[in-house]
């Protein structure tokens, strides 16, 4: 796998690559090609691979869902600063409020429908549970941390590994753990308890919290019974439970006298072959310098203003915040000076993308490479989802909230 991401879409700095014309023609072809892939074929999970008569109507589809998470991102994002910032006339803050609610809702919706729909089949797999529980955990410990929440993941004794397919699966993770921080914000926090074992042929993977425990009309809840116009908690589970149902397993939703639980029974796998251990990118150092939050100089880079505009607002507490909105901008900026920290888009336009800019930054500024935080408002594709994995470097799925932005950022910045 490293050979295959570290050589693949060559950018400044490559042997061959570093004349600006050469590597804009190329880099682009792969570019296209390596998007065209990821988007061929938007369809629903349970249906055939589309023909090759289909794939413009597939790249069209993950287009505009990454324009319609891209939109909703900046409706949340200022909707959170109108609510959070000075206090608005009484007349106008329930418009607000509501605004924000909404917005957040719908952007639940568009990310619980295109984890229902994907962009090629669903074939369960081989997953190792253990893993991907840390994988999901780490991506929250900030929000949780800022929210009052101590995490708490047992590590399991052997390898869990289970049938499931690990995109939908870590959404159905994601999608329980909001439940259950649902719970414990009525607390005003608490303790989230996410462990697994093996019992006979299944893997459980349970959810345990310290908060209220689940009302009964959600702990008897069944997906078929969804309809428009259900609460946000509902439609959680809805979608979890549907997914988990596709890989042959069931959710259950209980009560135990300490809190609630969440309880995920999945068809066991056999462990797979040991397989060598990650290979780190070439030139990367085993730490990065820590920088100061609140005198950081941070570098945003996205083709799409709005989003430019809010980081600039929301970031500016940390220090200075710089933006380019191609890759190429980018690195000229990096010719000024170092960063703290690189939060960059991985879609956009040019010869270099942000997995472009970050294979460049290995080959010309490693130390910078431990720096970067990549965002997405795509459709997760298997091959970006392999990027992350080898890459090992934390992604803030779009849309998200200013919360959960700024406490990403000052976790990476303490680091």
């Amino acid at each position: 796998m490293s050979d295959k991401w570290e050589h693949k879409g060559r950018g400044p700095g490559d042997e061959g690559g570093r004349e600006r014309g050469k590597a804009s023609s190329e880099g682009a072809g792969k570019r296209t090609e390596e998007r065209g892939r990821a988007a061929s074929a938007v369809h629903p999970a349970t249906s055939e691979p589309a023909g090759g008569g289909e794939e413009p109507m597939g790249y069209v589809t993950a287009s505009l869902v990454h324009a319609l998470n891209t939109t909703l991102q900046a409706v949340i994002g200022y909707s959170d600063i109108l609510v959070e910032g000075a206090p608005l006339p009484p007349n106008v803050q329930p418009a607000a409020e509501k605004i924000r609610q909404y917005s957040q809702t719908c952007a639940m919706l568009v990310r619980s429908l295109l984890a229902l729909v994907r962009v090629e089949p669903v074939h369960p797999q081989a997953v190792d549970v253990g893993r991907l529980i840390v994988e999901v955990g780490r991506y929250r410990e900030a929000e949780l941390r800022e929210q009052r929440v101590r995490l708490v993941m047992p590590r399991p004794s052997s390898a869990l590994v289970a049938w499931a397919d690990p995109g939908r699966l870590r959404h159905a993770l994601m999608d329980l753990m909001d439940a259950a921080l649902r719970m414990l914000d009525l607390h005003g926090g608490g303790e989230l308890t996410v462990e697994a074992a093996r019992h006979d042929d299944e893997v459980v993977i349970r959810l345990r919290d310290t908060g209220p425990g689940y009302p009964e009309s959600d702990q008897a809840f069944e997906p078929s019974r969804v309809r428009p116009g259900l609460d946000w908690m509902s439609l959680r589970l809805a979608v979890a439970a549907a997914i988990i149902g596709d890989a042959g397993g069931e959710l259950r939703v209980t009560n135990t006298p300490m809190g609630g639980c969440l309880t995920i029974s999945l068809r066991s796998a056999p462990a797979p072959e040991a397989a060598e251990a990650p290979i780190a990118p070439r030139g990367r150092p085993e730490e990065a310098p820590r920088a100061i939050p609140g005198h950081a100089r941070i570098l945003v880079v996205d083709d799409a203003p709005l989003f430019l505009m809010l980081s600039r607002r929301v970031l500016g507490s940390f220090g200075q915040i710089l933006t380019a909105t191609s890759a190429e901008q980018a690195i000229e900026l990096l010719g000024e000076g170092e960063v703290d920290l690189i939060i960059t888009d991985v879609w956009m336009p040019g010869a270099l993308d942000g997995m472009g800019l970050y294979r460049w930054l290995l080959q010309e500024r490693p130390q910078m490479a431990e720096r970067v935080v990549f965002s997405t408002a795509d459709v997760v594709s298997p091959e970006l989802e392999e990027f992350l994995a080898w890459a090992q470097r934390p992604c803030i799925r779009k849309p998200f909230n200013i919360r959960q932005y700024r406490a990403t950022v000052w976790s990476c910045l303490k680091r």
